[in-house]
């Protein structure tokens, strides 16, 4: 009786999670990875210490600027699907500090060894700098169609001194006082898996 009772009590607990979705936060650390092939900066639930930076020249202090992110699935064979480019576009901001746009996602169908890549890319009138960011292998199902919000920590200045100067953007990461993040990422997890869900 009593282990049929248990076994009740599991039943009821260990519900297949591709029926409930998930949202996660991901931090844009600043250590590295390397993850179906590609070596990249993590991107994870959780934030590290230390900060660090890429950054973009301009010509003038004040030259256009756009921050902008790919995002794409990483397949286990090194493949890639991309989901959409140039998202949660940032045109200009106004002063030093912490920034942010959002993005549909539209969802994508994921297997379990697939990571998500996403890249940061900074543009002006003289080129663009990229940043890969890349998770774990997810073990998810999926993306759902949500809204993601990318925040991201800026300045702009001086690069070098005259008389050679050299102005330029810079995007910062890796710490919670340059906190660059994405929220609102909605996913199920790949059919077949369980896990303890209490309501």
């Amino acid at each position: 009786m009593k282990r049929l009772f248990g076994l009740l009590i599991i039943g009821l607990l260990l519900m297949p999670i591709e029926a409930k979705a998930f949202t996660v936060t991901f931090y844009q650390r600043n250590d590295t990875q390397t993850i179906n092939s590609q070596l990249g900066y993590i991107l994870s639930d959780t934030q590290s210490t230390g900060g660090a930076l890429y950054w973009q020249q301009n010509a003038v202090l004040d030259a256009d600027v756009d921050i902008n992110w790919d995002v794409v699935i990483r397949h286990l064979d090194g493949s890639e699907t991309s989901i959409d480019t140039g998202v949660a576009n940032y045109h200009n901001p106004a002063s030093d500090g912490e920034w942010s746009a959002t993005w549909s996602c539209p969802g994508a169908t994921m297997v379990a060894t697939d990571a998500l890549k996403i890249t940061g890319n900074i543009t002006t009138v003289d080129g663009t700098t990229s940043r890969i960011f890349i998770t774990e292998q997810l073990g998810w199902g999926g993306l759902n169609a949500s809204t993601w919000t990318f925040y991201f920590a800026f300045t702009k200045g001086m690069l070098s001194p005259p008389p050679n100067t050299v102005w330029g953007n810079r995007v910062y990461h890796g710490d919670t006082t340059t906190d660059t993040r994405i929220e609102g990422i909605d996913y199920n997890l790949a059919s077949g898996s369980y896990a303890f869900i209490m309501d």
